[in-house]
């Protein structure tokens, strides 16, 4: 059910977003084919602060679209997906929570030890390198 919901959304956004750009490109008075070098920099400088405008528009539209489908998505994940993720995968954490601490706090003191020892050749690397730019 989900995968379908899902796939409509996808077709739905492709040909919406295919729509809207013919829709736009056709407008009269749009585009038009220039026959010099001339006239396509007149064109060019004609366009170029109208750009910003025009993505201003398309971002607010398409915030909009993304906003609607990001919380149907949470929707559905809030409703079906979570309550079962949380089903099978809450006792599995909880089970193996100890040994996951204990390899955390493991790994936090290898790293810890790694940094004592690793960072002075690292500083000295760096040290070597900014004396590099200097020549």
């Amino acid at each position: 059910m989900i995968k379908n919901i899902l796939n409509f959304i996808i077709i739905f956004n492709i040909l919406f977003f295919g729509f809207y750009i013919s829709v736009y490109a056709q407008e009269p008075g749009i585009m038009q084919i220039p026959n010099s070098v001339d006239e396509a920099k007149t064109m060019g400088e004609g366009i170029l602060p109208q750009v910003p405008d025009i993505l201003k528009s398309i971002w607010a539209d398409t915030y909009g679209i993304l906003k609607n489908i990001f919380n149907v998505l949470k929707n559905i994940w809030n409703q079906y997906l979570n309550p079962q993720v949380n089903q099978y995968v809450a006792p599995v954490i909880q089970k193996e929570k100890p040994q996951l601490k204990n390899s955390f706090n493991q790994e936090a003191k290898e790293m810890g030890q790694s940094i004592k020892t690793d960072m002075p050749g690292v500083i000295q690397t760096i040290s070597n390198a900014i004396k590099g730019l200097g020549k």
